[in-house]
């Protein structure tokens, strides 16, 4: 019995000293493949319109990436992949199944820098970058209202994971054709905050507008957009009603004109809701193909 307490107080002994010399610069077993590669970023474009769509994808210089493909490689030998672009995502990916591409659109130009930074061990093991540049092209946004390709109603969704918020870019095409711009808050974030956010669309969208096409022809500013005087000089420029398809029936006000070369531009609101727990207005651009006279 004294020789079966000695060996185990040996052995208990043992494995604190092997604990100790791993905490001290030994190193831990680690079946994985090791990583010995290097990570490379690029973008399907190097310059593209808003709302135009593009990719960015990961790759690695080896020309065998082994079984099941890239995901499964770096899986199999990463922790973890993180993609940042500032202002749009911040995501970190593991697994098997992390992603290799991801599709983008942009809403306002500029130069954007997309970074890739792979870990192992909480240690950097890869890291690229690559830049696009973002262009105002097109007639409305990056849009045209004529294309080769065979007509058709489209919509385009620019999401910005780390600002919480979705501007999707419907395009309809029928005998009056129109694009709204609609602003979505991605996550719930309750009744006051909600009504909040919803509340400086007006300026947002009026301020995005102003950025791209320069200050608007008219504008009211009032609180009430019940009581907006804008409604002949809209209906001097616009086919579309507002209280029609366009915005699903609900009556909405125009709060703000610009014209642009190629399309009439105007901010709209909606009547606040008399229903419901949430009562707000709720606004959008909408825009229309310049009238060409004969």
């Amino acid at each position: 019995m004294r020789n079966f307490l000695l060996l185990f107080i040996v052995g208990f002994i043992g494995m604190i000293a092997a604990s100790c010399a791993q905490e001290e610069g030994g190193v831990a077993v680690d079946n994985r493949p090791l990583f010995e590669d290097a990570l490379v970023l690029s973008a399907s474009v190097e310059t593209v319109g808003l709302f135009d769509a593009m990719s960015f994808d990961i790759k690695t210089s080896q020309k065998d990436n082994g079984k099941g493909g890239l995901a499964y490689y770096l899986g199999e030998r990463l922790d973890s992949v993180v993609w940042q672009l500032p202002g749009v995502f911040n995501e970190v990916y593991m697994g098997y199944r992390m992603p290799i591409r991801l599709e983008q659109r942009f809403y306002l130009p500029g130069t954007y820098v997309t970074k890739v930074t792979a870990y192992r061990d909480s240690l950097v093991a890869g890291r690229d970058s690559v830049r696009v540049e973002v262009k105002l092209t097109g007639d409305f946004l990056g849009i045209n209202w004529s294309t080769e390709e065979e007509p058709a109603s489209r919509a385009f969704d620019f999401v910005s994971l780390t600002e919480g918020f979705t501007l999707t870019l419907f395009q309809s095409v029928s005998e009056t054709p129109y694009m709204l711009l609609s602003y979505k808050i991605n996550n719930y974030p309750g009744r006051d905050k909600y009504k909040e956010e919803i509340a400086a669309t007006r300026s947002f969208l009026y301020d995005y507008i102003t950025e791209l096409y320069g200050e608007s022809e008219v504008a009211y500013a009032g609180e009430d957009v019940t009581q907006s005087p804008l409604a002949g000089e809209y209906a001097e420029r616009f086919a579309n009603a507002l209280d029609g398809p366009a915005t699903d029936n609900m009556p909405y006000y125009p709060l703000a004109l610009w014209e642009a070369p190629a399309s009439h531009i105007a901010l709209i609101g909606s009547a606040p809701s008399t229903s419901g727990d949430i009562s707000v207005s709720y606004y959008k651009i909408i825009a229309e193909p310049v009238k060409i006279s004969m």
